[in-house]
């Protein structure tokens, strides 16, 4: 059976990193505090220098999960409209037992379905090589790690090898 959770936003620590160049527009902040909403949502970026409005960046999480009596196959395995023009910051992958499990990623304008477009092209791939968790922020040579609001995101199983019954995929992504 598989499942795609992206309507659900997981909590994890917030990296100031990630509020640079932009990313929250100049403001008026006095302290060294973010606030962030239950559905961490950055509702006010205090201790950020400059001045003006603030803006609302959204961070997701984007997870396939693959779970199967038997050993997983490779194929398409799922799909996700994406609500947000947004970009992909890094990705997890843990399985219940060693072996190798690599995933495809593409995407589609709703006009052009079902003409699927790979993200990952000759890129580094989403893989897990005899491991049970791998996470990686590399996306050397991807053709692409954006999406625009409305895209259909396509998620599949790229190559498994070994009695991998359980694995799941996740992606952080944030509005850009």
């Amino acid at each position: 059976m598989t499942q795609i959770h992206g309507d659900q936003i997981r909590p994890y620590t917030l990296n100031t990193n990630y509020l640079v160049s932009g990313v929250v527009p100049s403001g008026s902040y006095t302290n060294a505090n973010i606030t962030v909403s239950g559905g961490m949502i950055i509702a006010a970026a205090n201790g950020i220098a400059g001045s003006g409005g603030g803006q609302t960046v959204v961070y997701d999480n984007l997870s396939l999960s693959i779970s199967s009596e038997v050993a997983i196959t490779t194929g398409n395995k799922g799909l996700k409209q994406i609500p947000y023009n947004s970009e992909i910051m890094d990705w997890t992958i843990i399985t219940d037992a060693t072996g190798t499990i690599s995933y495809s990623l593409s995407k589609v304008e709703p006009g052009e379905y079902p003409t699927f477009v790979d993200m990952i092209s000759t890129g580094t791939a989403m893989k897990s090589s005899n491991a049970v968790i791998n996470q990686s922020v590399n996306f050397n040579n991807w053709a692409t790690t954006g999406f625009t609001a409305g895209e259909i995101a396509r998620f599949g199983v790229a190559s498994v090898v070994g009695d991998i019954r359980e694995a799941t995929l996740m992606m952080r992504i944030r509005s850009v």
